[in-house]
């Protein structure tokens, strides 16, 4: 087990990729070349190995789309060398034959082989960009910190099982890709995928890192984020995290979170949203997709949402937003549960400083019995749950209960 800090200190390399034609080529023969679901088709001018390379060089620079306008192509007899117009940025291009009809290839033949292999300071994989020369591997204990250099490529880490991962607030640098960029949607890697037993984001003094995007696997994993950098897209919180390990724990003072919020992610995880500063209501963003299996969510303050189903809640501060699942038991001693769920609502407990609002979703909601201490909210205006209700060592004069129109309760 070593301590190993990332320094983003190697060279930048431009990738190169040699592609060869050749075999017994007929004119009329297709060469396809592909990146990010996109092709660039040549047909073989005549039966000459030469005149289909240098073909296939023009019609790649020929060509206007935007993969593949990042690399730049110059033939040599047969081969086709295609070079990274940005050394350090990588680009993913397989190649195929056929015949002129589309039906598999007879004698021709289209290889592809990489030259030169992309480097540079932005990837993980590089033993240069760390401190001991050697990229980390499992029991390691590594380190994000003091740099602002960002880490977009060698993602791919999934063999590898960290002791802890600590991405410092004084890292300011991103991790991931955007799931777009300027130009087309991004097909390479956009997440580290790598596991830690222990992971802690946002530690020290700092602003922050914009852009995290984290996947730590099937193995345990307890996240700890004490603060994170302002998002830096557009309704995508600054931290993203996914893992399927039934025993993950996540802990958000403050930040920007997000806990597999894209289509067909998944995770599992306990939570404890916010801290108990003074500013509590604010500290912490936290958003729970629909693939998200909960052991328990506690909330201290912050504002979270939530989108599947959860057993058992138990709040003391902050907002809550309850989108799509259902809860079995709920327990809110403070702050507000907004509830939008068509889902059921099991038991509730609503504290003295506590609400429970259906206001903002008109779906009808079933609801178990709501307990009221002294000084709770139940906020039903436009009555779409009507839940039975019972006040806990108090009178009816003590609760605030707004409940729609034309309804009759009956005590017992």
């Amino acid at each position: 087990m070593a301590t190993v800090r990332f320094t983003g200190n190697a060279q930048a390399v431009a990738q190169i990729e040699t592609l060869t034609v050749g075999g017994t080529i007929e004119a009329g023969d297709l060469f396809i070349m592909t990146i990010n679901g996109k092709s660039l088709v040549v047909v073989a001018p005549d039966t000459d190995a030469s005149d289909t390379a240098a073909a296939i060089a023009n019609a790649w620079c020929a060509c206007t789309i935007a993969e593949f306008r990042e690399a730049a192509a110059v033939a040599t007899d047969a081969t086709i060398a295609l070079t990274a117009k940005t050394a350090g940025n990588p680009f993913l291009v397989s190649v195929g034959t056929v015949e002129a009809d589309g039906t598999p290839a007879d004698d021709q033949t289209f290889t592809q082989a990489t030259t030169v292999p992309s480097a540079g300071p932005n990837d993980w994989s590089q033993p240069a960009n760390w401190s001991n020369g050697s990229t980390p591997v499992s029991g390691d204990d590594v380190y994000l910190d003091q740099s602002d250099i960002d880490v977009l490529y060698g993602l791919d880490q999934h063999s590898v099982s960290l002791n802890s991962l600590q991405i410092a607030a004084n890292f300011s640098g991103q991790v991931g890709l955007p799931d777009a960029n300027e130009l087309y949607v991004e097909y390479r890697d956009r997440t580290l995928r790598i596991g830690a037993a222990n992971v802690v984001i946002g530690a020290g003094p700092g602003s922050g890192s914009q852009r995290l995007r984290l996947d730590t696997g099937d193995g345990a994993t307890t996240v700890s984020v004490v603060n994170t950098g302002t998002p830096l897209d557009n309704d995508s919180p600054a931290l993203l995290w996914i893992g399927s390990n039934a025993a993950n724990v996540l802990d958000v003072s403050r930040g920007s979170v997000g806990v597999a919020l894209a289509p067909g992610e998944t995770a599992q995880v306990s939570a404890q949203v916010g801290s108990h500063s003074m500013n509590s209501d604010g500290d912490a963003d936290v958003r729970f997709g629909p693939g998200v299996t909960f052991g328990g969510l506690k909330q201290n303050g912050g504002r979270v949402e939530i989108n599947s189903d959860i057993e058992l809640i138990e709040k003391t501060n902050g907002e809550l937003t309850v989108s799509a699942g259902a809860i079995t038991t709920l327990k809110n001693f403070g702050g507000t549960l907004f509830y939008n769920s068509s889902s059921a609502l099991g038991i509730a407990t609503i504290g003295g400083r506590g609400r429970l609002d259906f206001s903002q979703d008109l779906s009808p909601k079933t609801v178990g019995l709501c307990n009221l201490a002294a000084g709770a909210v139940l906020y039903d205006p436009l009555g779409v749950a009507s839940p039975a209700f019972r006040t806990v060592d108090c009178a009816l004069s003590d609760v605030r209960v707004t409940v729609g129109f034309d309804k009759t309760y009956t005590p017992s």
